[in-house]
């Protein structure tokens, strides 16, 4: 059994639960969306949403409105409307008018009366301490989801697939929540991918040579075979990024070093030796990630 997956451009595809419309979601958007509720929103529906939650009962409910030449009864029998104690000639028609008039008004006041209060409303909601953990939960989903959707693209497009079959999405889950045979810790998807990018001319070295002895993979045994090398791998993947982090860091100090020597008239001594230190330091680096 295998889910077939659409070869979208490195976004999520979502429906806005208040407006039904579809929504294009990726890395340099996702301010742009709200996760709530387990449904996701137009940052601006949300918040529309959410100020109509305030609104008066007419104003609200869009049902009760009043409509050109259709007017709802309200209860009201028409057919015994009167004026003082004498009926009416065109007694309907002249009910609806009145009404029909009334209602407009009514309703056309508390309208702009909550547009004024709505403005208000906005500017305090944005800033509130609510919205800043809603939007800072949606970044956190959304980043984690379009992260997993970059490693299914990348499957399909380095391991020439149109489908993923299910026994691979399974394996993917357990290696994200650390489930996977021999694992004590889940992998970010984010972790995952840059490792397997990194690594994909090594794995594809190996698939060469299996080849060469006459061990003829299909495409879901060979990904399972990849994933078990990279969890295999994760530990000094993990060593070789906070050995990144540290030379970063140098490189940080070194260069804030220079501008205040400059800026007191000095000249960066032995700055070849210096380079030459980090050269050393990086191809350490590079041989425990190999």
């Amino acid at each position: 059994m295998a889910r077939y997956v659409k070869k979208k451009e490195s976004c999520l595809t979502r429906i806005c639960g208040c407006c039904n419309k579809e929504l294009y979601i990726g890395k340099d958007n996702i301010d742009e969306a709200i996760y709530y509720d387990k449904k996701t929103y137009h940052s601006k529906c949300f918040i529309d949403m959410k100020i109509q939650i305030h609104a008066p009962k007419p104003i609200k409910e869009v049902k009760t409105l009043p409509k050109q030449n259709d007017l709802y009864k309200y209860g009201i029998d028409i057919r015994n409307y009167k004026n003082g104690n004498r009926y009416l000639k065109n007694g309907k028609e002249k009910l609806l008018e009145d009404y029909n008039a009334k209602r407009i008004e009514e309703y056309n006041n508390k309208l702009n009366l909550f547009q004024q209060e709505s403005d208000e409303f906005r500017k305090e909601f944005v800033k509130s301490h609510e919205f800043f953990e809603i939007k800072e939960n949606s970044y956190k989903h959304f980043s984690n989801s379009i992260d997993k959707h970059l490693v299914f693209e990348f499957i399909i497009n380095t391991y020439d697939l149109t489908i993923i079959p299910t026994t691979i999405w399974q394996k993917l889950d357990d290696i994200y929540s650390g489930t996977f045979r021999g694992m004590t810790v889940g992998i970010l998807p984010s972790d995952l991918l840059d490792m397997w990018k990194r690594k994909i001319d090594m794995l594809n070295g190996i698939a060469k040579k299996n080849e060469v002895k006459g061990i003829h993979m299909q495409p879901e045994v060979r990904l399972t075979y990849d994933l078990s090398i990279l969890v295999n791998k994760y530990d000094s993947y993990l060593r070789w990024k906070e050995k990144q982090k540290i030379l970063e860091a140098e490189k940080e100090t070194e260069k804030s070093q220079n501008i205040v020597s400059q800026s007191i008239g000095y000249t960066n001594i032995s700055k070849k030796e210096t380079n030459d230190n980090t050269d050393d330091i990086s191809d350490l680096v590079d041989d425990i990630f190999g």
